[in-house]
């Protein structure tokens, strides 16, 4: 992930700016960048080695991170495949995650820096969640 570089400065081109607060998130497997809130901003979900975080920004480059802001922390987990969609066809993003080491989930926006997991409501299995977004095309 390339955040914050100076192409001016690197002979490669590109380098980590040791001073964003995203570079001292640890153990980020995959970042999900999309406008979770619909104010125009990108914000990114980071699938990480441990509980995942919703960073929002608040102004452009002004980068929080929710999760921090809330009590509950989820618990760690692997994500083996995840997606950003609209699950629920209200105009936010939505995340599929497909855990390693547990069901999916199915995590519908609340539009609050919070997901809630719809999946035990769906009542759908790993292979339905498949058959979803192969069809889907995501």
């Amino acid at each position: 992930m390339l955040l914050g570089s100076d192409p001016a400065k690197e002979s490669d081109g590109f380098s980590l700016a040791k001073d964003h607060p995203l570079a001292a998130v640890p153990d980020v497997v995959a970042p999900l960048w999309g406008d979770f809130d619909n104010d125009g901003l990108v914000d990114v979900y980071l699938c990480r080695r441990g509980p995942n975080q919703l960073w929002r920004q608040s102004k452009s480059g002004e980068w929080n991170d929710v999760r921090a802001q809330r009590p509950r922390r989820p618990e760690p987990t692997r994500d083996d495949r995840r997606r950003l969609l609209d699950l629920d066809h209200d105009a936010d993003l939505d995340l599929l995650l497909i855990h390693r080491d547990k069901p999916a989930q199915l995590l519908n926006n609340n539009r609050d820096g919070t997901f809630e997991d719809i999946r035990p409501r769906w009542a759908l299995t790993v292979p339905a969640l498949f058959e979803i977004h192969r069809r889907r095309r995501f």
